[in-house]
């Protein structure tokens, strides 16, 4: 093979492949939309589209699984309220970047992560951000500079996943409670009666709960602050609060580390 035959090659390969992977990202239908990433686009549709003052709760599965949203709107009838509580493995922060052009006058935002190093952070999982924009990849245009690039560097490997799901025509599913279908229309966890903690030791001892103050994260902080600098020039309000949390799982905590958050 010459050396014009051999940059031929090489220039229509490279058209041809980011033609392909735009195919499968884009065009193909999605295979995670029935998982429990994939209400994610539900909820920032809730966002969008609910009309009036919304009372928006922010944060992890803390909130989707701790909040009755219709007992909310009970107490504060002039607001609509939307749990985007979503899930600590795709990151808190993000769910702050995604709802921020939507923020009108007269809302109010809660933002309550859970108290874990990972949560408290601007960490962000850009796999499971493909998976959850998979069928609303416009979502991806509300995302930072930072965590685009991210997603850039995840995007082969996902199409190649999300290629083999739909040759072997399935959809990516979960078991029990953890798909889209656990959810309402508030955005809350609504899976039948659970009428007992499973867990041996009554809490998930894999996550204790901490309220050392070193697991605050500069970049968190000023992801936070920023967002609510834009609530308050929007003419919304921003408060920050904490999720429900399980008592057993802060025993052995000091007082005083706790005090400090208050």
């Amino acid at each position: 093979m010459d050396r014009r035959s051999s940059w031929m090659i090489a220039i229509c390969l490279s058209a041809i492949i980011p033609l392909v992977l735009g195919i499968i990202l884009f065009i193909l239908p999605p295979v995670y939309d029935t998982t429990y990433l994939g209400e994610l686009k539900e909820k920032i549709q809730l966002v969008e589209q609910t009309p009036g003052k919304r009372m928006i709760f922010v944060g992890g599965s803390g909130l989707a699984f701790g909040i009755r949203s219709d007992l909310v709107k009970q107490a504060f009838p002039g607001y609509e309220v939307i749990n985007l509580g979503m899930y600590g493995g795709l990151g808190t922060v993000v769910l702050l970047d995604l709802v921020e052009k939507e923020i009108r006058p007269g809302d109010i935002v809660l933002f309550c992560p859970e108290q874990s190093a990972q949560t408290l952070s601007d960490y962000f999982n850009p796999e499971a951000m493909w998976q959850a924009a998979d069928g609303r990849f416009g979502l991806l245009l509300g995302l930072k500079a930072d965590e685009q690039r991210a997603m850039f560097s995840e995007a082969v490997p996902f199409a190649l996943a999300k290629w083999q799901m739909y040759a072997e025509e399935k959809n990516q599913s979960s078991l029990g409670i953890y798909q889209k279908q656990s959810f309402n229309r508030y955005g809350d966890i609504a899976y039948g009666l659970r009428e007992r903690n499973i867990m041996t030791e009554g809490w998930d001892t894999h996550m204790p709960i901490s309220f050392q103050a070193t697991m605050l994260t500069t970049p968190f902080v000023d992801k936070v602050q920023d967002f609510a600098k834009v609530c308050d020039d929007e003419g919304a309000r921003f408060y920050y609060g904490f999720a429900p949390m399980n008592a057993l799982g802060i025993s052995g905590q000091a007082e005083s580390d706790i005090e400090a958050w208050r």
